[in-house]
């Protein structure tokens, strides 16, 4: 699913949590409403085959390449660090 990114951001967690918490949803269907500050990783919603899925979902939705190379782990903590490395 493509989703359009708004041109102009300056609080990037409403426009990007639907997009991750539909990603996550598809992964665990019974996870409850998700918090932009939740820690994805700890929580184990997000693992190293997700972190590639979920860059190629951000690349979609900002127009932007991502170099893989460029991303660590804490770059998809939580929805707000997210939307604070890719949106702004």
């Amino acid at each position: 699913m493509t989703h359009a990114a708004p041109a102009e951001v300056t609080d990037g967690v409403p426009t990007l949590l639907p997009l991750v918490e539909e990603f996550l949803r598809r992964k665990h269907p019974d996870m409850p409403p998700l918090d932009p500050d939740l820690d994805l990783v700890a929580h184990r919603l997000l693992d190293s085959l997700d972190f590639l899925e979920l860059l190629m979902e951000l690349e979609d939705f900002t127009g932007e390449e991502i170099t893989v190379d460029d991303v660590g782990a804490d770059d998809l903590r939580t929805v707000r660090i997210i939307a604070e490395r890719f949106l702004t």
